[in-house]
């Protein structure tokens, strides 16, 4: 039986479209295991007790890691690949309620295994479909549960560059130089917005849009 440990999720190289999302993958018991085929699905959760989900995308075993084979009680590093759309990313936004994300990954792996036999020298071999279970601590189940830390969930969303749909398909302008204490302020208003932090938000765009007054006319303070 294979189990996973959930490590992180990074952002995308410079001029990818992916995510990945790391685990350690461990293979628990006494036989020499080869993944030869899969199945990976990423949900989000609405809360922790899976009242309601949402299929997000399949995952793809990205190309660093080896899965070929596995001594008994080995461990492995192993990556997923998500190839995320700003759909997706809205989704997950809309789902989480200001909360920290749950993710769900519901894994399948087709495993060739070579089992130690009754008699010296005579080996099992048998081919077979099997469920990769979640670890965290002592704690095990399927599907492979990750609640993923608001924080870093929001630095996240902060390296891509994420916004909301309509502004992510109708972007805004880049602020030109003089204007860098308002994009600042801007910047400060969405990592609320993500947090859920509504008043801090607010608070922000009201310091952009003061910037961008002062800036403009050359004033402190400049009638409303």
């Amino acid at each position: 039986m294979f189990y996973v440990s959930f490590h992180r999720i990074t952002p995308p190289a410079p001029g990818s479209p992916d995510m990945t999302l790391e685990f350690v993958v461990k293979n628990d018991a006494s036989r020499v295991a080869s993944i030869l085929s899969y199945d990976f699905e990423l949900w989000v959760l609405a809360d922790p007790n899976r009242t309601s989900s949402m299929f997000l995308s399949k995952l793809f075993i990205d190309k660093i890691s080896d899965l070929s084979k596995f001594e008994p009680h080995n461990e492995k590093f192993f990556a997923l690949t998500w190839h995320y759309t700003p759909k997706q990313l809205q989704d997950v936004e809309l789902w989480r309620k200001a909360s920290a994300p749950i993710f769900e990954v519901r894994a399948e792996v087709c495993v060739g295994a070579i089992w130690p036999g009754h008699v010296p020298d005579l080996n099992v071999s048998s081919f077979a479909w099997e469920r990769v279970w979640g670890q965290n601590g002592q704690q095990r189940g399927w599907p492979i549960r990750i609640t993923y830390p608001l924080e870093d969930w929001v630095a996240l969303l902060n390296t891509i560059g994420f916004r909301n749909l309509l502004l992510h398909e109708f972007p805004l302008p880049v602020f030109p130089t003089t204007f860098s204490r308002a994009a600042k302020f801007v910047s400060e208003a969405w990592d609320h917005h993500r947090a859920g932090r509504t008043d801090e938000a607010l608070l922000a765009c009201r310091k952009a849009l003061e910037c961008l007054g002062f800036d403009v006319y050359g004033q402190i303070k400049v009638a409303r």
